[in-house]
């Protein structure tokens, strides 16, 4: 999104007051290092591992956990309703 200037994304976030921790995704004992401890994270994500969202969750049959629609606008009827 941010292209050549994503570089920029650190600071931005930490402008609107986010901790912001630089690492390598692709690393796995950078990511592991960068999460809080195990007793520190939610419960309930704990608990129910297999969570799951619905693309479209409550927006009716046409779009609800349909492909093609996530990331794009609805049309007027469709928002409206």
């Amino acid at each position: 999104m941010l292209g050549p200037r994503s570089q920029d994304l650190p600071a931005r976030l930490a402008a609107f007051g986010w901790r912001v921790n630089v690492i390598d995704g692709h690393d796995m004992k950078q990511v592991t290092a960068a999460l809080p401890p195990r007793h520190a994270r939610p419960r309930r994500a704990d608990r129910d591992r297999h969570a799951r969202t619905v693309k479209g969750k409550a927006l009716g049959d046409e779009v609800e956990g349909k492909e093609g629609w996530h990331g794009k606008p609805l049309p007027s009827d469709m928002a409206e309703a």
